[in-house]
């Protein structure tokens, strides 16, 4: 049995690494120069040594049981480290601590909506399932159980730089396992690998090579259903290769302008999934800036949403008394911010980053600025997942997760479900 596997972010990988392991043939095509799609990693030279920088913000979660089985098969469980971080909201161009409880109360909320959000995050970092929420929308349940208060200054700006919608246009579920799973982590502790996460990501594609093929650099022409083809072009040459199956990971609009014939439900699903844009900025700076690993952006009026503090949680990723900082927005492809080129972007961040870490713009040694056109799916009111399979071609990735958060785990598991709708069984992980 041979199997066809479109686009080598983690779900594709998770595909290739399990078929590979049940004797089945795969050949997985990539179009980009890399592997692990928005778990990739850049190489970069610093303090005389090289180090392999994510090129977006990761980390291992108490709750992504899968993605540390995962680094176990690969064998890189003594890598996997674990520590308590630190978290907090830039507010008013000022930084607040929100981890500890003397940080909490030092919040400028009174102090019975602090309160209120204390059980509000208690409750939900124990909730397993969002069944109750499923016709509510973000804004009158967060409303419903933290008060008013707590929803116009925490949580509306946080969805907006989350979602780029407004609370009452996402479904509560969502956000309820998004905000479920980190809570539970910041109450616990954060993962981290020892040397970056592209060993995982290399580890996979490794042990997919021992059996299959993985070709990077394809422009995919045409998927055939009918006689499961893929028409690809690789160093100029264009190839028809068939196979038993198919497993797609790529975005659901690029899918549609591949396939030959989709069933009706496919195309009224797919049609109707669009994705957000991310923009994510990674600064080299030649000192630590602040103790918090993960600050969100309580004011309305910054170019990005978050801050991350790498070093506080990968801490050989930089030389010495020095860190590296992740800067991230997530955007609409139609925003005007989307066609601003990298001297534009890094420029607008570093004048907004003075404005909580005032001097920091003379401290960058190295800048690296990486968009992904597709980095999150939008799931509307309404929201269902599109069928796992049409015919003989399977389906996964970030798409097909509803109502879970977004992270490696999520991505790996759907390459997992695939897997098992292609072969009729459940998989031991």
């Amino acid at each position: 049995m041979k199997v066809i596997i479109l686009g080598a972010g983690l779900s594709g990988l998770a595909a290739g690494y399990f078929l590979s392991k049940n004797g089945i043939e795969v050949l997985i095509l990539e179009k980009e120069n890399f592997l692990g799609g928005l778990a990739s990693s850049f190489k970069m030279e610093w303090g005389g040594k090289e180090y392999w920088i994510p090129k977006t913000y990761h980390h291992i979660l108490t709750n992504d049981k899968t993605t540390i089985k995962m680094i176990e098969k690969l064998g890189l469980k003594d890598k996997l480290k674990k520590k308590k971080v630190k978290t907090g909201f830039v507010y008013k161009n000022q930084v607040f601590g929100f981890t500890s409880p003397i940080e909490i109360l030092k919040f400028p909320l009174p102090l019975t909506d602090k309160i209120k959000l204390a059980k509000f995050v208690l409750k939900i970092s124990v909730k397993r399932d969002c069944e109750d929420l499923k016709n509510k929308n973000a804004k009158e349940w967060i409303i419903e159980e933290a008060g008013e208060k707590n929803f116009s200054i925490i949580f509306e700006q946080l969805i907006k730089n989350k979602f780029s919608q407004p609370a009452e246009e996402i479904p509560a579920a969502w956000f309820a396992t998004r905000f479920a799973a980190e809570p539970s982590s910041f109450l616990k502790k954060f993962g981290w690998l020892s040397g970056g996460l592209q060993q995982f990501v290399d580890g996979m594609g490794n042990e997919i090579e021992k059996t299959g093929k993985i070709l990077k650099n394809v422009e995919i022409e045409k998927i055939s259903k009918n006689v499961c083809r893929v028409v690809y072009k690789k160093d100029g040459k264009r190839v028809e290769e068939k196979a038993n199956a198919i497993i797609s990971t790529i975005p659901p609009s690029s899918f549609l302008k591949l396939i030959d014939k989709p069933s009706e439900e496919i195309k009224e699903k797919f049609s109707k999934i669009d994705y957000l844009g991310c923009i994510c900025v990674a600064l080299g700076l030649n000192y630590n800036p602040t103790k918090y690993y993960w600050l969100n952006i309580l004011d309305k009026d910054f170019p990005f949403v978050a801050i991350f503090n790498y070093t506080q949680l990968f801490e050989d990723l930089a030389p010495k008394g020095k860190s590296i900082l992740f800067l991230v927005k997530y955007l609409k492809k139609d925003d005007d911010f989307w066609r601003k080129n990298e001297e534009e972007i890094i420029d607008i961040f570093l004048k907004n980053l003075e404005r909580v870490f005032p001097g920091c713009k003379e401290r960058v040694e190295w800048q690296k600025v990486t968009k992904f056109e597709n980095a999150e799916a939008i799931f509307n009111l309404g929201f269902e997942n599109p069928p796992i399979s049409d015919g003989n071609i399977c389906f996964a990735g970030i798409y097909r997760i509803f109502p879970k958060i977004r992270n490696m785990a999520s991505a790996i598991e759907s390459g997992i479900e695939a897997v098992e709708a292609l072969l009729g069984e459940k998989l031991e992980i």
